[in-house]
């Protein structure tokens, strides 16, 4: 009977959800727009360098001295005076970091990147669009599309991937928890029957040695 209470208690400890860590951009190593090109040791092609809250987010995930990266700053630098009060860069350098290249990684399967841990920079998001790679040629003018189409959008209906990311956590935990609390209940309903079932079994037993041993006092 204690085996089993032991075994029962185990396996409702096993099968506690255990928290997902939210994400929080603090927990990173990250630059701004102007910090990746003093990085990358690119000079700036604009005056000054302002982000505010109304702007859309890049979120570019770069490997210091990657060629394709450097191009795709370079191209922001270059339409940085048409465009620039319309968007902000939120840069993860991961050749460099594992904290950071365990982010891209997340990131890349939970936008539906076919092999996630194969993904390559640089890697760049807008809203709930990415771009795996950069030549101007090949996303210049989708790039500079998906800044406007969320830009034109209110602030909080912007779609933000590690937004969404969090939410999908808290939804995963919420449903395990649902299920667990049903696992934890049918437990202790089996546990509470096979106690009942042990102690009718014992009490049966104990009426039973009381009638023998009344038969052999006669």
């Amino acid at each position: 009977m204690k085996k089993f209470l032991i075994i029962v208690l185990a396996t409702i400890l096993m099968v506690l959800p255990v928290s997902a860590k939210a994400i929080n951009l603090e927990d990173y190593n990250t630059l701004n727009l102007e910090e990746v090109l003093t990085a990358e040791q690119i000079e700036p092609e604009f005056e000054k360098y302002e982000e505010n809250d109304k702007q859309v987010v890049i979120y570019l995930f770069r490997g210091q001295g990657c060629t394709f990266c450097r191009g795709f700053i370079t191209f922001l630098n270059e339409i940085y005076e048409e465009e620039g009060d319309k968007f902000k860069v939120v840069s993860f350098e991961t050749w460099n970091d594992n904290v950071n290249d365990s982010l891209l990684v997340e990131t890349a399967e939970f936008m539906g990147v076919a092999q996630p841990e194969k993904t390559g920079v640089p890697f760049i998001v807008i809203g709930d669009q990415y771009f795996p790679g950069f030549t101007e040629e090949a996303y210049g003018d989708d790039v500079i599309e998906a800044i406007n189409e969320e830009y034109e959008k209110d602030v909080d209906d912007r779609y933000d991937v590690f937004e969404a990311m969090e939410n999908a956590k808290e939804e995963d935990n919420t449903s395990s928890g649902a299920s667990i609390w049903a696992i934890i209940i049918t437990g202790l309903i089996a546990t509470a029957v096979i106690i009942t079932y042990d102690t009718v079994r014992f009490n049966k037993l104990q009426n039973d040695i009381r009638k023998l041993a009344n038969k052999k006092g006669k």
